[in-house]
């Protein structure tokens, strides 16, 4: 158990960049940012930064899992800065457990929006074949999976 009083040791890990928003073995520019993680991420971590340097070279986006780890190392990091802000510290564990727990809530309001968008748009689907005078629950359907696409592009 560490002592209250004694701060937990980080490992560098990698860089964060800013411009690429993504986790890397080396600082790819000067203003990149470094990871620091405790010591029981590091293999989960550079595992991780490994897996997302591969995938660069292949078209698609990172699986949900390396989002998650991207997600959690900028949580972890963030909790530092707004406790020195206030004066004020706390372990590694503890910063880890705050970091794990808005990622819980997080992953908790992705799931609940994924589940409304899946239902809106299987509800679009259905009201396709709603006998509607002029077409008109065609039209609203087609308009209503238009813009669901539209927002879906704008924010990729």
């Amino acid at each position: 158990m560490t002592d209250e009083t004694t701060p937990e040791t980080l490992i560098l890990v990698g860089w964060y960049c800013w411009r690429c928003e993504g986790l890397n073995a080396q600082a790819c520019r000067s203003d990149c940012v470094p990871i620091h993680v405790p010591a029981e991420w590091v293999d989960d971590m550079l595992r991780e930064i490994r897996r997302l340097e591969d995938e660069d070279d292949e078209p698609g986006s990172a699986a949900p899992d390396g989002v998650r780890h991207q997600y959690a190392a900028r949580a972890f990091n963030a909790v530092g800065p707004a406790l020195k802000a206030h004066d004020q510290w706390l372990p590694l564990s503890v910063r880890k457990a705050v970091a794990d727990a808005v990622l819980t809530v997080r992953d908790r309001e992705l799931d609940g929006l994924k589940a409304e968008v899946t239902a809106a748009r299987k509800f679009a689907g259905e009201m396709r074949d709603f006998c509607s005078p002029h077409g008109v629950a065609t039209d609203y359907a087609d308009r209503l999976i238009e813009a669901m696409d539209r927002a879906k592009g704008e924010q990729g």
